[in-house]
């Protein structure tokens, strides 16, 4: 499964380094210019299309918005597609997260130690040995089984994203919104 997501990556990659793609417009050719204003004098608007223009003033004036589109497009969205691409079957990546998610959940218990501990000496309760031995032992279990459940949340949603993008169904809105596992 590797070498495919590792052959789909390069693929994808060398399509869009290579066959044409550019992330500028030459001499900013094909940007739409800002609207104009009510009563404004339509005639030096390159894609305003006047009567003279004559049969191809339409397909001139769509020509240029579709390359205009086309630029944005490479000028906001490619990078990140690239980059999203590349992050593919990433090991580095993935040690990463599952790291960061693991000392997530166990900042997280380690916190709610603490406020139980703050909880008890504010009623006025002291644990003995034997009962501080237990209460120690239960948070540590209970943040081990946090940690790992956190780290197998970080494999699998990479893992799901890394698929989705195989399959084409990753978009940069979904990608955005997956909380700490974002990459």
């Amino acid at each position: 499964m590797a070498n495919l997501t590792d052959r789909f990556r390069s693929q994808m990659i060398d399509i869009i380094k290579n066959e044409g793609w550019s992330a500028q417009p030459a001499n900013n050719e094909g940007a739409i210019p800002p609207a104009a204003g009510v009563g404004t004098d339509f005639s030096n608007n390159p894609l305003y299309v006047t009567p003279d223009w004559g049969d191809e003033g339409p397909q001139n004036t769509y020509a240029a918005i579709e390359e205009a589109q086309e630029a944005d497009y490479e000028n906001r969205f490619l990078p990140h597609e690239i980059d999203l691409y590349e992050s593919m079957g990433n090991p580095e990546q993935m040690r990463e997260q599952v790291t960061r998610s693991g000392n997530l959940a166990g900042a997280g218990m380690d916190s709610a130690k603490a406020q139980a501990e703050r909880k008890m000496k504010s009623y006025g309760t002291e644990l003995n040995r034997m009962q501080r031995s237990e209460f120690d032992s239960r948070f540590n279990r209970d943040k081990a089984v946090a940690q790992v459940d956190a780290r197998n949340s970080a494999r699998i949603a990479k893992k799901e994203r890394d698929m989705r993008t195989l399959a084409g169904g990753a978009n940069l809105n979904s990608e955005t919104n997956r909380g700490p596992i974002d990459v």
